[in-house]
């Protein structure tokens, strides 16, 4: 076969697998079908096998048990207002309640300007919350200043039930508190010293943090570069002499230095390819795995959520909306807010099935109390009572959305819900989402045929 690939000349193109109900008669003039699947490679079968087990953690089995809760917020509100300004509206992110469990990846996710970077930061000491609690439940062998203090002086271990506030900022914050948790901030391209090879970057950690010798730098930082996919010889370049998603791997790299507990991972594969997305999220995957990270995960791309979060939590405005675990999320009961973004994620392929968007009478029998015509775009800042989605919803209840804060509905197994419709009228997303199987329905694939292409 590597013979054919190396001297042969070019490959045919052939089809791999038919359309659902096509005949066994199939040929080249009917490859325009969205559900077929052509390949022009010599190795289709086998590199199909090979990216279906190297797929990310969509089908990992389920956790028997969540882990302790590693960081605890309770009512946060951040608020960018100044001065007279605080008199007018609301903050921009306010009474947020979530766990974060150790070994877990919750997922953030909400459109721009939804508070997700912002709340990030909080966690991050880089933004001073103005109401509420953020603690870091550490457990056994934590240490105020991680075995020295930045004094060099020897600390004694903090009790596993005594957390420590999160709330400081980070500079006031313990060495050893700052280690364990690190962020990978969005835009590689600002968070890299321009002056300073990358191999310096990811060396700063180790030292701040006493985690390597001087004699065991260099090997540390290959050890780094290899986690992440880059080659050792980068090491010696500026960041400005890579590309964008070879930077956003250095800064995944220099987060991992510290060995945190918690990586707040703020749109880490945003800017990679999709095939070094993958790679990524393996790597992430495979690190929490072996060494128990938790992540904190932001992320626009659902898909990438899909596949590698065990929980999700929805922000609109700064405020939440549904929090539960990825498959009651997407596929289950969900908030309408959610249901809009499940809805406009673009798949490949037709969908004949699917009910009509613009019928939702079944849903509820307040149809005739909603609005007719929401709004498409979020507002710019959050209403100082009432739902911040009323706007945009097609359920909303004139006259309660507008001036009562909706309540928790608690759809069982952690899944929470917050509007004023019942659990009974809020049903689950036209098109439920994020599965990476084949279709329902869809035949086995038939063996390959030679086109005449």
């Amino acid at each position: 076969m590597e013979d054919r690939c190396t001297t042969g000349g070019a490959p045919a193109l052939r089809l791999l697998r038919q359309a659902p109900g096509a005949g066994p008669g199939a040929d080249a003039g009917s490859q325009g079908t969205a559900a077929e699947q052509w390949s022009a490679c010599l190795r289709a079968e086998e590199v199909r096998e090979l990216a279906a087990e190297e797929r990310p953690t969509h089908q990992r089995e389920a956790r028997a048990a969540r882990g302790p809760v590693l960081v605890s917020l309770r009512d946060v509100a951040i608020d960018y207002r100044r001065g007279r300004a605080r008199s007018v509206g609301a903050p921009t992110v306010a009474g947020i309640d979530l766990d974060i469990h150790r070994g877990e990846t919750l997922a953030l996710v909400g459109e721009s300007g939804s508070g997700k970077s912002t709340l990030a930061w909080a966690l991050a000491g880089l933004r001073t919350p103005s109401a509420g609690t953020l603690l870091f439940h550490g457990g056994d062998g934590d240490r105020e200043g991680g075995g020295e203090s930045d004094a060099g002086t020897q600390q004694p271990a903090r009790p596993a039930d005594n957390p420590q506030d999160l709330a400081r900022p980070s500079a006031r914050r313990p060495a050893a508190l700052r280690r364990r948790l690190q962020l990978v901030f969005q835009n590689a391209d600002t968070s890299l010293n321009p002056r300073r090879a990358v191999s310096e970057a990811l060396r700063r950690p180790l030292r701040l943090f006493g985690l390597s010798d001087r004699a065991g730098l260099p090997r540390r930082v290959d050890e780094l570069l290899d986690d992440v996919g880059l080659d050792r010889a980068l090491g010696d370049r500026l960041p400005g002499q890579l590309s964008g998603g070879q930077r956003q791997r250095v800064g995944i790299a220099r987060a991992l230095a510290a060995e945190p507990d918690l990586v707040l991972a703020d749109e880490v594969v945003s800017a990679l390819d999709v095939s070094v997305q993958a790679s990524v999220l393996r790597l992430l995957d495979r690190l929490r795995a072996e060494r128990g990270i938790t992540y904190l995960f932001i992320s626009h791309d659902l898909a990438v959520v899909r596949s590698l979060a065990d929980r999700v939590a929805v922000l609109y405005l700064g405020r939440l909306c549904e929090v539960g675990d990825v498959a009651a999320v997407f596929s289950g009961t969900s908030h309408p807010y959610t249901r809009l973004l499940l809805d406009a994620v673009l798949e490949p392929g037709p969908q004949p099935d699917q009910p009509d968007r613009s019928d939702r009478s079944d849903r509820s029998d307040r149809s005739d109390q909603r609005a007719s015509r929401p709004v498409d775009e979020p507002e710019s800042a959050p209403p100082a009572e009432g739902c911040p989605f009323r706007n945009r919803c097609p359920h909303r209840i004139p006259g309660t959305c507008e001036t009562v804060t909706p309540p928790w509905r608690d759809a069982g197994g952690g899944h929470r819900i917050r509007c004023h419709l019942e659990l009974a009228d809020l049903g689950p997303a036209d098109r439920p989402f994020g599965t990476f199987d084949e279709p329902a329905g869809a035949p086995a694939a038939e063996p390959m045929k030679e086109s005449g292409l």
